[in-house]
């Protein structure tokens, strides 16, 4: 197996120019909107808000394909970065309105917002959702967030019905306050869903610690839409693991490609079709985990909905 697979690119103040695509990208589209990404430099590096990374590239592809459905709800990106996702729901598909959010650090919001600025310009010939840019620190000043969205006599206090979650759960001591944002902001309907893309590159431990965490605080791990439509396991694998309930809905995809804006986009970041089971732990794990090298080539895309809504 290759073992020179980069979970991220670019740097501080560069710009990518990101074309969108299936996330298999089977399908090239040279019609599909380019949308100008600006990685933001931000001091505070233990954020790393300061690269694009795979994940918000695959959770972006797949809101553009349809296959994770933002169309007409409320939707809020939490931890995100550049953006990516949330300018991909609101250029391509046709939600009631995007609020994109990340830690609240001037040169992260400012990114933010000209990034926004720029994807609408880059594609004048879409019309872009109402999108709105905030700051949001995990676990402080929630309702702020929940005053963004418009209140009507119909809906006095709505919530998000979709929160989007791009290598948002790298950091295990910051689990809790990022699910007290999730459980709070979230609409507590048997229809809300996060959707979340999580590297492996910073561990399985610490992605497995957050389901737990997550299904502790009432969630649970579903289906996604439209599963067909993503790599299939091979014959004869079984995607269950007894040790975390819901594991059969987690997809571990490779992925491979690298990024140069002069390459085919073939060659550009993209799954490679593989797929296996999401385990707790690999069958061949030495210790805890895989090596850096061999979990860079994986990505998880989950869904998440409340366990019992009353």
């Amino acid at each position: 197996m290759r073992t020179d697979v980069a979970p991220s690119f670019g740097r501080p103040g560069s710009v990518l120019h990101y074309r969108l695509k299936r996330p298999d990208a089977s399908v090239l589209n040279d019609e599909a909107p380019v949308l100008p990404i600006m990685i933001p430099e931000t001091t505070i590096y233990m954020l790393f808000a300061h690269r694009q990374w795979r994940a918000g590239m695959l959770l972006a592809d797949a809101i553009f394909a349809d296959l994770i459905p933002v169309d007409d709800q409320w939707v809020l990106e939490l931890g995100a970065g550049t953006g990516l996702p949330a300018l991909s729901a609101a250029l391509t598909r046709h939600p009631r309105k995007v609020v994109v959010t990340d830690y609240d650090d001037a040169a992260i919001v400012q990114a933010l917002r000209t990034n926004a600025a720029n994807c609408a310009d880059a594609n004048p010939k879409k019309t872009m959702a109402p999108l709105t840019v905030a700051g949001h620190t995990w676990g402080h000043r929630i309702d702020d967030v929940l005053d963004l969205l418009p209140c009507t006599p119909k809906e006095p206090s709505p919530h998000f019905d979709v929160l989007l979650l791009a290598d948002c759960v790298w950091e295990r001591f910051s689990h809790d306050i990022l699910l007290k944002s999730i459980t709070h902001l979230l609409e507590r309907t048997p229809s809300a869903r996060i959707y979340m893309v999580a590297g492996l590159h910073t561990g399985r431990s610490t992605l497995v610690q957050f389901f737990r965490r997550a299904l502790e605080a009432g969630l649970q791990l579903v289906p996604l839409p439209k599963l067909e439509e993503w790599p299939p396991l091979c014959e004869g694998e079984l995607a269950s693991d007894p040790a975390l309930p819901g594991s059969q809905h987690v997809l571990e995809v490779e992925v491979g490609g690298d990024w140069d804006e002069s390459a085919s986009p073939r060659k550009g970041p993209c799954l490679t079709g593989a797929r296996r089971p999401f385990r707790t732990v690999r069958p061949t794990a030495t210790a805890d985990d895989e090596t850096i090298q061999q979990r860079n080539h994986w990505l998880t895309v989950s869904s998440m909905a409340w366990s019992h809504c009353g």
